[in-house]
Parts: structure tokens; sequence; C-alpha cells
């Protein structure tokens, strides 16, 4: 089965991703100095290479 490749031409964030960030960020700089944090974006393809980001986990 040949393999298709994706070209991304536009990520599209849902306002409720960015504020999950957001306050996951100033939670975690308010408890200590770490520097990073493992998480997952979760979304879906749309038409034409576009990126849908619905949700996300940290």
């Amino acid at each position: 089965m040949p393999s298709q490749e994706v070209v991304t031409t536009k990520v599209v964030v849902h306002p409720l991703v960015l504020l999950s960030v957001v306050d996951h960020f100033n939670r975690m700089g308010k408890i200590g100095n770490q520097k990073r944090v493992v998480g997952v974006l979760l979304g879906s393809w749309r038409a034409k290479g576009v990126l849908d980001v619905s949700n996300s986990f940290a």
C-alpha cells in the first residue's frame, strides 16, 4: 500500500486548548521551577492539509 504524505498548510487551535495550556503553564510556574511538561494535543485532519487541534492533556 503506498503511503501518502500530508502537507500541513494551516493549523486551527481551538480556544479551549489555548486556555488549558496557559492555565497549566501558570500553575506549574507557581509550584516550582519545572522547565518541561509532557502533554499531548489531540485533533484531526480536515480537507486540504488543515490540522484541527480540539483538545489537550498535560
